[in-house]
């Protein structure tokens, strides 16, 4: 019986992954493609009287965000836009999305919409709702004898 030896080859799955992923960064770094963002990520807080969400939304121009009530849903709508390159310019990475997205936040009681108030800073939209009057918990008398 003859042994049959094989040279010493070795395949490494990690330096196929690795030159795939540069051969996909090659192909998308054009300028009309660009990571999507279908949903910013939020924080959100309540108490007996209000809400409170953040919402992560860095580098939107305020003026280009929809926020609105309907019933117990809110609606956080908006573009990014694109950055235009000049034509001598090529990304080397293109990670931060763009386009448009869209936040639907079911929320845990009904709010009044008129007194709904958002503000933007540093990249952070954060929008307070206040529980609807006819929602909050009322105490029951108990009436005896």
């Amino acid at each position: 019986m003859r042994n049959i030896s094989w040279p010493n080859m070795r395949w490494n799955l990690l330096d196929d992954l690795h030159g795939l992923q540069e051969d996909m960064n090659r192909i998308f770094a054009n300028r009309r493609f660009c990571a999507t963002e279908a949903q910013p990520p939020v924080d959100a807080w309540v108490d007996e009287e209000k809400m409170i969400l953040e919402f992560e939304l860095p580098g939107i121009d305020p003026d280009k965000i929809d926020i609105s009530v309907r019933g117990d849903t809110l609606s956080v709508s908006g573009e990014r836009s694109i950055d235009e390159l000049k034509d001598d310019e090529a990304y080397h990475r293109r990670e931060r999305g763009c386009g448009s997205f869209v936040r639907n936040l079911r929320l845990p009681y009904r709010v009044d919409s008129s007194k709904a108030e958002a503000s933007y800073d540093k990249g952070v939209l954060q929008v307070t709702l206040s529980r609807s009057e006819e929602d909050k918990p009322r105490k029951i008398q108990i009436k005896t004898g």
